[in-house]
C-alpha cells in the first residue's frame, strides 16, 4: 500500500498543482482588491475633508474680512491647512525623488487616518499615470491654484487688517475677491470629486472583472482536469 502511494504521489501532485497555484493566485488577487478598494477609500475621505476645507476657509476668510476678528483669521488658518495638506502630498510625490515623509506629514495634515496613508502613496505612486487619476490629479491642482489666490489675499487682509482704519470700500473690495474665487474653486471641487467617483467606480468595475475570470478560469481548470 505504501509503495502504490509513493509511486502514485507525482500524479497526484500533477492533477492538484495547478488548484493550488489558482487558489494562491485567487487569494493574492483578493487582497490586492481589498488594499486597492481601502486606498480608493481614503482617496474619497480626503477628498470630502478637502473640499470642506476649502467652503470652511473661504466662509472664515469672508467673516474676516467683515468683522477683523482675529479669532475668524485663525478659524481660516486652522480650515485652510486641511486642504493645504493634500497639496503637500502631491508636491511631495511628484518630485522627481518623492518624498514618503512629507507626504506621510501631508496626508495627516489633511486630515486622513494614520493608517491609511500607506495605501494613499502607493496608489498615487502606482496609478497616478492612469487616465483616471490624471483627471483627478488635474483638477486638484486647479482648485490648489485657485486656494492659493485665497491664502495670498488672506495674508495681504490680515496684514491690512493689522495696519488698522480699513475702509468700507476695501472691504468690499476683498469680499469681490473672495467671491470671484469661490466662484472658481467650486466648479474645480466638483469637478475632483466627479474625477474621483468615476476613477473608484472604474477600479471596481475591474477588479470585479478580474475575480469572475479568474474564478470562471479555475472551475474550467477543475473540469479539464477530472475528464
Amino acid at each position: 500500500m505504501k509503495q502504490a502511494w509513493t509511486f502514485s504521489k507525482p500524479r497526484l501532485l500533477g492533477i492538484v498543482w495547478p488548484f493550488i497555484a489558482v487558489a494562491l493566485f485567487q487569494a493574492l488577487l483578493g487582497c490586492v482588491s481589498l488594499y486597492t478598494m481601502s486606498a480608493v477609500r481614503s482617496y474619497v475621505a480626503g477628498e470630502s475633508l478637502w473640499s470642506k476645507g476649502q467652503k470652511d476657509a473661504i466662509h472664515y476668510l469672508s467673516l474676516y474680512a467683515s468683522r477683523h476678528d482675529e479669532r475668524d483669521y485663525l478659524k481660516y488658518q486652522k480650515a485652510f491647512s486641511v486642504p493645504q495638506g493634500g497639496q503637500a502630498l502631491r508636491k511631495a510625490l511628484d518630485q522627481p525623488n518623492p518624498s514618503l515623509a512629507d507626504a506621510r506629514s501631508g496626508i495627516i495634515q489633511g486630515g486622513n487616518h494614520p493608517d491609511d496613508v500607506n495605501g494613499i502613496i502607493w496608489m498615487y505612486m502606482n496609478f497616478h499615470s492612469f487616465s483616471f487619476m490624471k483627471q483627478v490629479i488635474h483638477f486638484w491642482e486647479v482648485g490648489d491654484g485657485y486656494l492659493m489666490q485665497l491664502d495670498e489675499l488672506a495674508r495681504h487682509i490680515h496684514e491690512r487688517v493689522g495696519q488698522g482704519a480699513v475702509s468700507a470700500a476695501e472691504v468690499d473690495q476683498w469680499r469681490e475677491q473672495i467671491n470671484v474665487i469661490d466662484e472658481g474653486v467650486t466648479p474645480a471641487a466638483r469637478a475632483f470629486s466627479d474625477a474621483l467617483g468615476e476613477g473608484s467606480r472604474l477600479i471596481l468595475n475591474l477588479l470585479i472583472a478580474v475575480n469572475l475570470v479568474t474564478a470562471v478560469l479555475l472551475i474550467l481548470l477543475a473540469l479539464l482536469r477530472v475528464r
